[in-house]
């Protein structure tokens, strides 16, 4: 036979399974192949090219992950033999080679593996390493020597210049015999060892001659284990500071133990004694401040017999802190007595045992008390649990939990026959062994299983009823009651339950899913709900949501990836918002669910002038990518809010994209049709503050809590979602701004880029019309312009004129509204006080009244630059807005005296000035400028 052979693979995930990793990528074979079939003899020519290629392991496609080619030679002899000539596998980062042959008379094989930089396999590593291999003897006697080299490197920033691992090895099919030997600098600290292993023709293993030192750490000893996994030997373990592992383990180690691990075996005995003495332990995710063990078991294998005592102080394990945890044991002939107390994190736990080293063994079991809080789990009352055949007889085991009462009978083992009940077991119980479960509710139900542990039989029944949980809660979910029957059916389960949450719906869930995390999930679920669910928490809001939720679909696929598939439709529905005015009638949509996608197959709403708002698109049921999906969003002549401040009607084109959970996208147009913006003359206590608002000069108080707020939003990190921005706003239609005098119609468009939390915005809206009435000023509005240029802060550019006193009145407002810019102009030219004296009373600043002045000088200083320190005074003093001939100021004053204002470029020049006419032409003036300077005088006038 010879020929040519051609594969394809585009998606290397398929063979994912048959691999035993989760492959990705796609691959092409090329080989020539030339062979007699019936001898079984085949020689090859290989090659090969894998692209995107990956493992799930990191070190490996860290190595060889992307683009990786194999290429050489192959062979299969029809004696059974095998060879390789010259063939290699080449990756990114690292490349292997092997060559050579392995046959019934002699076997001389070759490989060789180069990382020419260990970072790429894992980061906390640099330097270089080599893995060598050579294979001799023959096909069925092989033995081996191989190296592991790593040169100039550094692990886990710990220099190691050399480190050398050699073995060597004989009858690696067979009664296999190996000596290896350490050799190297690890953190300036040498690093050597030996030790041997050896597998016996007899059976069991043998591990001895260890004596390995790294640093302060050192292991000696040996081991040897029988056919009948009886064991002899003696272990001892001496580490100063395990942070001289560190290197070694890539990970931070810290702390130091001592211990000693003797075992000893007579006739058909197994004895072992352990002495381990630990501070301060830090390792692979575990804790311990202090770790004291003394402890002798005696003929474990048969009649058990314990003594001595173990203490661990702090101990840290998988996020659980153990406070305190103490076990003693008093061993003797008849029984070995046992007593276990723990504190961690809140919880109690005091427990007693004794175990007699009768034939079967027994477990007598006289107290457990766990609690936390109100909440206790506690022994009802004496339970025995006997140890025989491979499994365990539970014998009177029920425990009290917080007033309810679970008891379980049978046996455990590879083969189960136990009967559980549960009566009303409160699910606040669970908090003993999670905190912050918060659950509340109870359950009652039954069980029996039997049969083998892989694959049971038997039935349960359980209803739980007034079940909440803290999410449910938040929410503002009703209470549920569940109650649920199945069946074990070997390495599946089948169920029928019913979720009924009162008025609010009932779901009914049937089918079966597997024991295990793997397997396929086959449910199907019905019902009905009511949309108004969510009212309990949308009403805070002043939202109120109505409609009927139909259910009908089935779960498939895998626990880590579930499949979905059927319908989800509301009908009838209703959406109001009180305080934005938004009301939304005849809610109609329609989810279809196919496997890991669901489709918008419908939905639609009017609005209250009769528009309408449709949507649809597909989403991804892909919670580990964040939802992504495509929706599409369409109104015409919508009317989306009527409020006391504004009534807006739009035309939508919206386009939603990406991960829609987290970040998605969104673009398209928005076009303002109307838009009518009322002025009020009070805003309602509902709006919030405006964004980027600085609170000036805040007292001691209110600055304390804006540095509490400030520290919350600091550790609050990124907001987890958000969303880019690519939007149009045009106004085909108009903008009308009416209220507190004002009358203007604006057009234009805006850009809107940026993301939800930091929008940026370009372009502009500008006055078609516009006019304002100011006291008894009517100004008309001649340019009005909006521009945004990539802040959500426009720049101002205002002009109104009016002819006023015998004036024509200009005011032009230009810059940024946080700190805007007023020129006030006026033909013919007059200074700036008597512009606003002309534009606010219509009358020069000469003859206004006391009160008046004041008004003036306030607008003065506020449209100069200044403060309002004179509405302060005028407050202080009672002073309005009237005209002198009702105000009861000017009255008291009388009409000798005269008030008046000057401004001025600095505050110096800017005060009030008092002058009293003593007789005819002789006058004592006074004044105070903004500085708070004061100054007095006499004089006389004449006019003439």
């Amino acid at each position: 036979m010879k020929g040519r052979l051609d594969v394809a693979a585009p998606d290397l995930a398929r063979f994912g399974a048959v691999a035993g990793f989760a492959l990705k990528g796609e691959a092409t074979l090329k080989a020539d192949i030339e062979g007699t079939p019936r001898s079984n003899r085949f020689t090859a020519k290989i090659d090969a090219l894998a692209n995107r290629f990956a493992t799930g392991v990191a070190p490996v496609d860290g190595l060889y992950g992307g683009k990786l080619t194999l290429a050489g030679g192959a062979r299969l002899d029809a004696d059974g033999g095998f060879g390789f000539t010259d063939l290699r596998v080449t990756g990114p980062n690292a490349s292997a080679r092997i060559d050579g042959a392995a046959t019934p008379k002699l076997a001389d094989l070759t490989a060789l593996i180069t990382i020419p930089e260990l970072s790429k396999a894992d980061k906390r590593a640099t330097g270089r390493g080599e893995i060598a291999a050579h294979v001799t003897g023959t096909l069925s006697l092989p033995d081996a020597t191989a190296k592991i080299s790593i040169r100039d490197a550094a692990l886990l920033g710990r220099p190691v210049p050399r480190l050398d691992v050699h073995a060597d090895a004989t009858n690696l099919r067979g009664a296999l015999d190996a000596r290896v030997s350490l050799d190297g600098e690890i953190d300036r600290k040498p690093a050597r060892g030996s030790l041997h292993f050896a597998r016996p023709a007899a059976g069991g293993a043998v591990l001895d001659g260890v004596d390995v030192s790294i640093g302060s750490v050192s292991a000696q000893g040996g081991v040897a284990l029988d056919a009948a996994n009886f064991a002899v030997g003696q272990f001892a373990i001496h580490a100063r500071d395990l942070d001289d592992l560190s290197p070694l383990a890539l990970q931070k180690l810290s702390g130091g133990i001592d211990a000693d691990v003797t075992l000893t075996h007579a006739d058909v005995r197994q004895d072992a004694a352990i002495k381990a003495n630990g501070q301060r332990i830090e390792a692979f995710g575990v804790g311990l401040d202090k770790l004291a063990a003394d402890l002798v078991l005696i003929d474990v294998y048969r009649r058990p017999v314990i003594a001595g005592s173990l203490a661990v102080d702090e101990a840290r394990i998988g996020g659980e802190k153990i406070s305190r945890a103490r076990l003693n044991a008093k061993g003797g002939v008849d029984a070995s007595d046992i007593t276990l107390t723990a504190t961690a994190r809140g919880l109690n736990l005091d427990a007693r045992a004794t175990v007699v080293p009768a034939d079967p063994i027994r477990i007598e079991i006289t107290k457990f008390d766990a609690t936390r809080g109100r909440s206790r789990i506690g022994l009802a009352g004496p339970a025995t649990v006997v140890i025989k055949d491979g499994g365990a007889d539970l014998r009177n085991l029920s425990l009290s939990l917080s007033g309810g009462r679970l008891t379980i009978e049978g046996r455990v083992g590879s083969k189960l026959d136990l009967k559980a009940i549960a009566r009303a077991v409160p699910l606040s119980a669970a908090d003993i062994l999670a905190p912050d479960l918060g659950l509340s509710g109870s359950v009652d139900g039954e069980a029996t299983i039997a049969g083998p542990l892989a694959a049971p039989t038997g039935a349960y029944r359980f209803k739980i009823a007034k079940l909440a949980a803290p999410q449910m809660r938040t929410i503002g979910l009703p209470l549920i009651d569940v109650d649920a029957t199945g069946r074990f059916e070997g390495a599946r389960t089948t169920l029928e339950a019913t979720i009924a949450a009162g008025q609010a719906g009932r779901l009914k869930i049937t089918g079966s899913a597997p024991l295990a995390a793997e397997g396929a999930l086959d449910l199907a679920i019905k019902g009905n709900l009511d949309a108004g669910l969510a009212n309990r928490s949308m009403s805070a809001a002043g939202r109120r949501l109505t409609g009927s939720v139909a259910v009908d679909g089935r779960l498939g696929g895998t626990a880590q990836q579930p499949q979905a598939y059927g319908s989800i439709t509301l009908s009838n529905g209703s959406l109001q918002d009180a305080i934005l005015g938004i009301r939304l009638d005849a809610i109609r949509a329609r989810l279809i669910a196919q496997g890991d996608r669901a489709t918008i197959e419908s939905a639609s709403a009017t609005t209250r002038n009769g528009g309408s708002i449709t949507a649809g698109g597909s989403i991804r049921l892909d919670p580990t990518g964040g939802f992504p999906g495509d929706i599409r969003i369409r109104g015409q002549n919508a009317e989306l809010m009527q409020s006391a401040l504004a009534t807006v009607v739009l035309g939508l084109d919206l386009d939603i994209s990406g991960p829609l959970a987290r970040y998605p996208r969104i673009g398209g147009r928005v076009d303002i049709n109307s838009l009518d913006i009322a002025i009020p003359d009070r805003l309602p206590g509902s709006l919030q503050p405006l964004p980027g608002t600085r609170h000036i000069g805040p007292t001691p108080t209110a600055a304390a809590r804006l540095a509490i707020a400030a520290k919350s939003r600091r550790g609050r990190g990124a907001p987890a979602f958000d969303a880019a921005l690519d939007l149009t706003i045009a106004v085909p239609g108009q903008i009308r701004v009416r209220g507190r005098g004002l009358d203007a119609q604006l057009g234009g468009n805006l850009r809107l880029t940026g993301t939800l939390a930091q929008p940026k915005p370009v372009g502009a809206f500008n006055l078609v019309r516009g006019r304002l009435n100011i006291l008894t000023s009517e100004l008309d509005l001649t340019r009005a312009n909006l521009t945004f240029a990539g802040d959500l802060s426009p720049q101002l550019d205002f002009l109104a004129t009016t002819q006023a006193g015998g004036a024509s009145v200009s005011i032009a407002i230009m810059g940024d509204p946080a700190d805007p810019q007023f020129m006030f102009r006026s033909s013919p030219d007059l200074p700036q006080d008597e512009i606003l004296s002309r534009l606010l009373f219509g009358a020069p600043s000469g003859q206004l009244s006391p009160t008046q002045a004041l008004t003036l000088a306030q607008a003065a200083a506020i449209y100069s630059g200044g403060n309002d320190a004179l509405e302060g005074l005028r407050r202080s003093l009672g002073l309005g807005a009237a005209t002198n001939s009702n105000n009861p100021l000017n009255k008291f004053l009388g009409d000798r005296i005269n008030l008046g204002v000057h401004t001025g470029a600095t505050p110096a020049q800017t005060g009030v000035g008092m002058s009293v006419t003593i007789y005819k032409q002789l006058k004592a003036k006074g004044a105070i400028d903004a500085t708070g300077g004061a100054s007095v005088g006499a004089g006389a006038e004449y006019e003439w």
